[in-house]
């Protein structure tokens, strides 16, 4: 079993639970979980400790966090020392903070990591979801058209896919995308933007056809039985 495989049945039992923890985190983590076992191990028990531990690990987090931060409101409000007027007739001695400068940068540094990996993650959540919906309204225009999508091709398009516009606008640029990886590929097959899609039913399945006879020929689907 791998990585993702792993994480969809995490995710599932995890169900409404949402993690702030790192996508780097989540990934170690799995990795680290998958060292030894075979997928007669991931059990439905194995998946629901995992799944419980990610969540102490993600309370843990928030709360020591939340105890950093506490501390360092606390000293904040502390009054501030009377200062005293630095010995001028020895230049080598120099006011001491005891350490406090340096463990409030560090827990700015931590608290800004702690904010880059929440809003990495919302983006990746974000970008998954639009790719879900992207990838739906591609197919659905090939299905309504009769014509086959190369499920590998359209997977490898949408990873580099950029867009902008509506729904619409991005399942026409992802087509293009799509039928340029196609060829670049070694697919020689007319873009149902060019006729295919819009074209009447026998000339697509003549497309389909011939296309499908070009993945014979390259050993990509079995041969018909004469």
């Amino acid at each position: 079993m791998d990585r993702e495989e792993l994480k969809t049945k995490i995710n599932a039992a995890l169900g409404s639970t949402k993690l702030t923890l790192s996508e780097r985190t989540i990934n170690d983590f799995l990795d680290d979980a998958l060292v030894g076992i075979t997928d007669d191990d991931v059990t439905d028990d194995f998946v629901t400790r995992k799944a419980n531990m990610l969540k102490s690990i993600d309370g843990n987090l928030h709360s020591d966090v939340s105890e950093q931060v506490k501390q360092y409101k606390a000293k904040q409000q502390e009054p501030e020392p009377v200062k005293q007027e630095p010995n001028t007739d020895d230049k080598s001695k120099e006011p001491d903070d005891n350490g406090v400068s340096k463990e409030i940068e560090e827990l700015k540094k931590r608290l800004q990591s702690f904010e880059d990996d929440r809003k990495k993650a919302d983006e990746a959540k974000k970008r998954e979801k639009e790719l879900a919906e992207l990838k739906d309204a591609f197919t659905a225009r090939f299905d309504e058209a009769g014509a086959k999508v190369n499920t590998y091709i359209l997977k490898q398009t949408l990873r580099d896919f950029e867009g902008d516009g509506s729904v619409s606008d991005k399942v026409k640029a992802l087509e293009g995308k799509y039928y340029e990886n196609l060829k670049e590929a070694g697919f020689d097959y007319d873009s149902p933007m060019a006729g295919g899609i819009n074209a009447n039913k026998s000339g697509i399945k003549s497309k389909r056809e011939a296309f499908k006879e070009e993945m014979r020929s390259r050993g990509m689907l079995p041969k018909q039985d004469k």
